[in-house]
């Protein structure tokens, strides 16, 4: 089964934290670097088999939308939630899971 990924990286002009999932890591960089007009790096990036990745996926979107956090429906956290909660909740969404940790 092929590899799928969960990312985060920050806005450097708003401080909104991105998420979100692909199976091409360096397409969807592409087309966020084209989207945008400047370089993107990621900031988290872990693979994984397809169900645990698009299940964390959509626990991410269940705590954002339930905590109201998000911005305008769109894969993005407002700024005001600190980058590091974040990640600590990716990571407890994640425990006990097999991923393989790219980026932290």
């Amino acid at each position: 089964m092929k590899d799928h990924y969960f990312y985060l990286w920050r806005h450097p002009y708003t401080g909104m934290t991105c998420f979100g999932i692909t199976s091409n890591t360096k397409k969807r960089l592409s087309e966020y670097e084209g989207h945008n007009g400047f370089d993107v790096k990621w900031s988290y990036l872990i693979s994984g088999n397809e169900p645990t990745i698009k299940e964390l996926e959509k626990s991410i979107k269940r705590y954002v939308q339930k905590l109201n956090i998000g911005y305008r429906g769109y894969e993005w956290i407002v700024a005001e939630v600190d980058y590091e909660t974040v990640v600590q909740t990716v990571e407890y969404l994640l425990d006990g899971k097999k991923v393989e940790k790219i980026i932290e």
